[in-house]
């Protein structure tokens, strides 16, 4: 037990070190002020209705593929320092041995991921404060931008698509949507982690763009429709998974999807564990 606490003990000192940053700081102030502009017009009709709104509303901005394309640009930006070497670094590696720093990496991935899903919906709660219900329940203000065209009226650019709020309770979906996004964010850092130790941190930085970019690229190339398949952060706008579905195109399913992402980030965390014995100090080096 002495030994699992060691263990963890230096996991979050490493995920405190590369939390607790200016960079980080600035990045998380900017993803403020974008979740600012796509709810404070949810807030301010809530302000004119009197009705508070759901907690939960936060879960549709990750429906919208502009708001969807920022934050995985936020998540590249915060794993670009893959593969995490620094002098400090390789001071634990000598201490702890290659295999075990590994480890470290990825399950500080991991927590990043965890971290960066609440960061939304902490960011929501701000923004949306006073004005918040926590029950169980969407409540009339969703319902209500869901059946009307008040979202237009307001300028609101979230889409609380009317077929998740009546197929979902609140908590599914936040259940659904934590699991596919912590999926997701893990898989963004263990491939760029990979990448990086096979290749260089350009080609991480290079192929996870390239991928964010495909957000945007597959909702508007409708002749290449198995698309959806090579653009996995697109898995994230769950209304879009089953609008295709309805409309009998191709799409994996949410189930899919998370197995999906589950097999990449097993397949990514092997290769790493496999390169990370070999991994070249004076190549990835990166003064802090």
């Amino acid at each position: 037990m002495k030994r699992i606490g060691n263990e963890w003990s230096v996991i979050f000192t490493d995920f405190r070190n590369s939390f607790l940053t200016k960079r980080v700081l600035v990045l998380f102030v900017l993803h403020f002020f974008v979740t600012h502009i796509f709810l404070a017009p949810v807030r301010r009709f809530a302000v004119n209705v009197h009705h508070p709104v759901s907690a939960y509303g936060f879960l549709f901005l990750f429906y919208n593929m502009y708001y969807l394309l920022l934050f995985m640009f936020v998540c590249i930006y915060y794993f670009s320092n893959t593969p995490f070497l620094n002098y400090h670094q390789i001071y634990r590696i000598i201490r702890t041995g290659k295999l075990r720093w590994g480890i470290h990496q990825i399950v500080n991935i991991i927590l990043s991921s965890v971290v960066l899903m609440g960061s939304v919906f902490v960011s929501a709660c701000i923004v949306l404060f006073p004005q918040l219900t926590w029950e169980n329940d969407w409540g009339k203000v969703l319902y209500t931008l869901s059946l009307t065209n008040m979202a237009e009226e307001y300028n609101i650019m979230v889409d609380f698509t009317y077929e998740m709020i009546s197929r979902y309770t609140p908590l599914q979906l936040l259940g659904l949507t934590l699991g596919i996004g912590v999926l997701l964010i893990s898989f963004l850092g263990n491939m760029m982690f990979a990448v990086s130790l096979f290749f260089s941190r350009t080609a991480a930085l290079s192929i996870a763009s390239l991928e964010t970019a495909f957000i945007i690229v597959e909702a508007n190339m409708l002749m290449f429709t198995k698309l959806i398949y090579f653009a996995p952060f697109t898995w994230m706008r769950l209304s879009r998974i089953w609008d295709l579905i309805g409309q009998s195109r191709p799409t994996p399913s949410i189930g899919d999807a998370a197995l999906y992402l589950a097999a990449g980030n097993l397949i990514c965390i092997v290769l790493i564990l496999w390169k990370v014995k070999d991994i070249n100090y004076s190549k990835h080096i990166k003064k802090e």
